[in-house]
């Protein structure tokens, strides 16, 4: 199976809002950074990132732009995450890349303008992102 594949799966496993299934795709010793935040590491400490994150919203939808994947087999991705938080959707425009070990995500970058976020988040009445 290619790593897109592996990816589409990841975004379906996000739409069904299913943790232990999104954690599935993960490596034990993943690396989990959304930029510019500071890096996660480990699957037990990018678990309880996601669980908070999931805690927060009520239902979710990622509109994927575009996909590539590099002769490494790291996929790139552009998306607009929409998140219904307190009633209100908000969205945010990101870039990932997903570098795998043995078909497992090991290294998970997203890229994103945390102002935005903070913005959107004081908008509907949350606090900051773990």
């Amino acid at each position: 199976m290619g790593h897109i594949q592996l990816v589409e799966e990841f975004v379906e496993a996000w739409h069904a809002r299913d943790l232990a299934r999104i954690v599935g795709f993960l490596a034990p010793d993943i690396e989990y950074h959304n930029i510019p935040l500071e890096p996660v590491f480990g699957i037990e400490a990018t678990t309880a990132a996601l669980a908070h994150l999931l805690g927060m919203i009520t239902d979710l939808r990622w509109d994927v732009l575009n996909m590539a994947e590099t002769a490494d087999g790291t996929v790139l991705y552009e998306k607009i995450e929409n998140y219904e938080i307190n009633g209100s959707w908000v969205a945010l425009r990101c870039m990932i890349t997903l570098e795998f070990t043995a078909d497992k995500i090991s290294r998970w970058r997203a890229y994103f303008d945390l102002r935005s976020w903070l913005a959107e988040m004081r908008r509907v009445g949350e606090g900051a992102p773990a």
